[in-house]
């Protein structure tokens, strides 16, 4: 392995006493091992009350994909849809009786992880 030049050891030790952005140096971490969530998706009714998860299923699919994937129920009536899944999305949820339409978004990201999307998702009567 070559040595790195000094300015850049110097900087590397700056940044690591003053906790600053360490991108670039030895033994720096820029990525957490975290998955982020794509899209969290809150189903409501037509009168704007959020739909309990036994009552609805919610599915995505991504890039054009003709397979729909489940979404995972969160505790607080929210769904997680994908998780690092980056560009277009389409989301839709179905109950009993009743369906969305297909709402669709764009998630992008950086280096490390996407930028999640929350979407509001109307269940209306078929």
């Amino acid at each position: 392995m070559a040595p790195i030049p000094f300015a850049t050891a110097a900087l590397c030790v700056f940044a690591a006493l003053s906790a600053i952005e360490t991108r670039g140096c030895i033994g720096s971490t820029d990525c957490t091992d975290e998955a982020v969530v794509s899209v969290i998706v809150l189903p409501v009714d037509d009168s704007g009350f959020s739909i309990p998860a036994d009552d609805v299923t919610v599915l995505f699919r991504a890039g054009g994909e003709s397979t729909w994937n489940d979404c995972s129920p969160w505790p607080s009536r929210e769904w997680a849809c994908g998780y690092e899944v980056r560009g277009d999305i389409e989301i839709q949820a179905v109950t009993a009786d009743a369906a969305s339409e297909i709402y669709r978004t764009t998630v992008s990201g950086d280096d490390c992880h996407v930028d999640t999307r929350t979407l509001e998702v109307v269940v209306g009567s078929r």
